[in-house]
């Protein structure tokens, strides 16, 4: 997989990703550059397909 973020990548994670059954997903937010662990979140789909504001 591509490490570039794109509509093909997104599909294939969502492919791929096992929700639970609350339709949730765990998410772990990393400092990009140290790769520090910043938070463990949980998304659903509809988050996972979300486009950021920073990201256009």
């Amino acid at each position: 997989m591509s490490d570039e973020l794109t509509p093909a990548t997104v599909a294939e994670v969502l492919e791929r990703a096992q929700f639970a059954s609350d339709g949730l997903l765990p998410a772990i937010i990393q400092q990009w550059d140290t790769k520090e662990v910043l938070m463990l979140g949980y998304m659903n789909a509809e988050a996972l397909t979300a486009r950021s504001p920073r990201a256009e």
